[in-house]
């Protein structure tokens, strides 16, 4: 269950660099692309070092309680730090309706 879990999450994880980071750039989409991606990799990298000495210094459920403050904290700064993205223009390209059907 939890290598089950755990993949999901890191799936969550890892979309959003992938899907939504090139929305934001017209230029150098790869370059912000491989920064998102690289970022994700090294948060889950540095999340796993930290809870494993989380977990082996205050048990399971301190540990757990640690990384949810800090996931909570990292998100509302996150929250408040994201700008507006301009809406997509009708002629947005490949999926942009069922034009491409015709």
């Amino acid at each position: 269950t939890q290598g089950f879990i755990t993949g999901m999450g890191l799936g969550f994880i890892y979309w959003p660099g992938v899907t939504v980071v090139p929305m934001w750039f017209s230029k150098r989409r790869g370059l912000a692309t491989g920064i998102a991606v690289f970022g994700s990799g090294i948060g889950q990298l540095v999340t796993g070092v930290v809870l494993d000495t989380l977990l082996s210094n205050y048990g399971t459920q301190r540990a757990l309680q640690v990384l949810a403050g800090y996931s909570g904290v990292v998100l509302l700064v996150a929250f408040f730090l994201l700008k507006r993205r301009e809406p997509l223009k009708s002629d947005a390209g490949f999926c942009s309706g069922w034009g491409i059907f015709k």
